[in-house]
């Protein structure tokens, strides 16, 4: 019966499920190694993942496309088209100072995008199913509240 208490308190079927529903986020959707030019074309398949990170290079090209824009996103998803048609229509400036670039990086950017009117404003999300959360959401339901920690492992080296 105390058995049975814990596990009806603390409910571990639920925090299991969480925390494989994390783990399972981050092998299958932190992807890098891109074949598109990002940041002028949309992201669509990754052809690598956590577990192709051989170098340093691959470990900053998994965190800077896979890993922190998968936790932190700055809107809800929206559909492929849509993203694609809003890449096209965007000024290369305006693609390249929002993927991280600095302003006098960019002095000689072109800011000037085509006429592509129908997709220059994104849909406002249903916040009436979604909500309209103070915190970054991550996996629709998890709020981030604090940073992130990681930890490297080596093996010993021979003498």
């Amino acid at each position: 019966s105390f058995l049975l208490g814990i596990s009806w308190h603390l409910r571990t079927d639920i925090m299991h499920g969480w925390s494989d529903s994390i783990i399972f986020d981050i092998q299958e959707n932190a992807n890098f190694a891109f074949s598109e030019a990002i940041p002028f074309e949309a992201a669509r398949a990754g052809h690598k993942g956590v577990h192709d990170v051989n170098s340093f290079a691959d470990f900053w090209s998994w965190m800077n496309l896979g890993f922190v824009p998968l936790l932190w996103t700055d809107s809800w998803a929206s559909g492929e088209h849509r993203v694609s048609a809003i890449q096209k229509c965007s000024s290369h400036y305006k693609l390249l100072h929002d993927f991280g670039w600095d302003k006098i990086l960019l002095r000689s950017a072109s800011n000037s995008s085509s006429q592509c009117t129908d997709f220059d404003i994104m849909p406002e999300p249903a916040t009436g199913f979604q909500g309209n959360p103070p915190t970054p959401m991550y996996l629709w339901f998890n709020a981030l509240v604090g940073g992130v920690r990681m930890r490297q492992e080596q093996t010993p080296q021979k003498a």
